[in-house]
């Protein structure tokens, strides 16, 4: 559902730019310049927790502190290791 609604933002987005300009190559320009941008900013995005987790590596989730968004209380034991003093043992907690 949401990537549709992206989906159909990007083209209200994409009319209102042909709107604006109308001739073919300044619109090419633009268009390219907004996917150049997209790209270089996907560059700069951190790697999530889980991607870390699944990747094996668990020290960075710690080095992070990023297990309590990784470790959820109803859990009895945090995938991030013991060592991240996220493991409880109460499973009631």
């Amino acid at each position: 559902m949401l990537t549709q609604t992206f989906y159909i933002l990007g083209e209200f987005l994409l009319v209102a730019a042909s709107l604006a300009l109308p001739a073919w190559r300044p619109l090419t320009a633009a268009v390219a310049t907004a996917a150049v941008a997209t790209l270089a900013g996907a560059v700069l995005v951190p790697e999530s927790p889980r991607w870390l987790l699944l990747n094996g590596r668990p020290d960075q989730v710690r080095a992070k502190h990023w297990y309590p968004l990784v470790c959820c209380p109803f859990r009895t034991t945090c995938p991030a290791g013991p060592r991240s003093g996220a493991v409880r043992s109460d499973p009631s907690y």
